[in-house]
Order: C-alpha cells, then sequence, then structure tokens
C-alpha cells in the first residue's frame, strides 16, 4: 500500500510539476553559448573550475531543501489518503533521487558553462571566486538569500494588493468570487 502511494505520489509531482516549474507563456529565449561546438579540454576543466569555485553543489543543495518541501507538498494535494509517514517517505526517496542526478546535471552544466563563457571570461570569474573577497562574497550568498525569502513573505502582501489592483482593472473579480481591489 505505502508503495502505490509513492507511486502516485510520483505521479502526481510528475504530471503537475510542470505547473509549477514552467512559467505562464511563451519560453525565454536562452542565451546563445560563445561556441556551439564541443568545448576544448580546457574549457570544460575552467567550467568546472568555475563551478566548483562558485559553490555551485551547496547552492544546489540549499535550493533542494526548499524545493523537495514544495514538490513533496504539490504531490500530497493531488494525491488523497497521504499520511505523514508517505509524505516522509517520498521525501526521502526525492532526495535520493535528486542525490542520483545531481552528479549527471553538474556535468551538462559544465558543458554548458564551457560553451556560454569564453576561457579568458572564465579564468577572470575563477580569479575573482577563489579570492578572499569572493569567497567572502559567496559565504554572505547564503544570508542574503534567506533574508530575501522573508522579505518576500513580509511583502507578500503588498504585491498580492498591487496584483490584485491590477487584475481587477482588466477583468471583472467579482466573477471569480475573488474580493475587489480597493481603490488607494
Amino acid at each position: 500500500m505505502m508503495q502505490r502511494k509513492l507511486v502516485t505520489m510520483a505521479m502526481a509531482l510528475c504530471l503537475g510539476g510542470p505547473a509549477l516549474a514552467a512559467p505562464a507563456g511563451p519560453p525565454a529565449a536562452p542565451v546563445a553559448p560563445v561556441a556551439a561546438a564541443a568545448p576544448s579540454a580546457q574549457s570544460l576543466a575552467l567550467a568546472e573550475r568555475f563551478i566548483a569555485a562558485s559553490h555551485f553543489d551547496e547552492s544546489f543543495a540549499r535550493v533542494m531543501k526548499v524545493l523537495i518541501p514544495t514538490m513533496s507538498n504539490l504531490a500530497m494535494r493531488n494525491t488523497p489518503n497521504v499520511t505523514a509517514a508517505d509524505k516522509a517517505a517520498f521525501e526521502a526517496v526525492l532526495l535520493n533521487a535528486v542525490t542520483e542526478f545531481q552528479p549527471a546535471f553538474r556535468k551538462r552544466l559544465e558543458v554548458l558553462v564551457a560553451q556560454t563563457y569564453t576561457n579568458d571570461e572564465l579564468r577572470a570569474a575563477n580569479t575573482f571566486y577563489e579570492s578572499p573577497q569572493g569567497r567572502s562574497m559567496l559565504a554572505k550568498q547564503a544570508g542574503i538569500s534567506a533574508a530575501s525569502q522573508a522579505l518576500t513573505a513580509q511583502m507578500m502582501p503588498q504585491f498580492q494588493a498591487i496584483l490584485r489592483r491590477k487584475l481587477c482593472a482588466k477583468i471583472d473579480c467579482s466573477k471569480l468570487g475573488a474580493p475587489a481591489a480597493r481603490q488607494s
């Protein structure tokens, strides 16, 4: 029974996940790589050093720490009769899958970085990120991210009011059962 629930939750996540990840409207145009051909060994080495120096693994782990519960909550909303034990098991499986996936993602990212930046750009970025100032900035980034999340939560009512005002100026919000925008 537990396995069936985990499979159902995973399917709900897979089916409902793109709505979480994909923005509405047409996708943004990707930045064109500098070199579309396979990067040189030197470019790949510089890209690998850049990703290490910019603390990609730590950043990825921080994102996953937030994303896994979000993905789990999404799956739970789309799956009836989910218990706390089911949720915990699902999050453990999800963490395991992310852990297995991350090295392959990183390798593909290294190729993308090597194709997008010139060797001179990568050398300059590596020099900065490996400097005391660069390491200091990276160390402070986690604090900025956490403060930014708190700031977003704090300012969400203000954003929602702006969004409601703009939306209700375009459509009749009373048809949606939403409160009308207050005039300020």
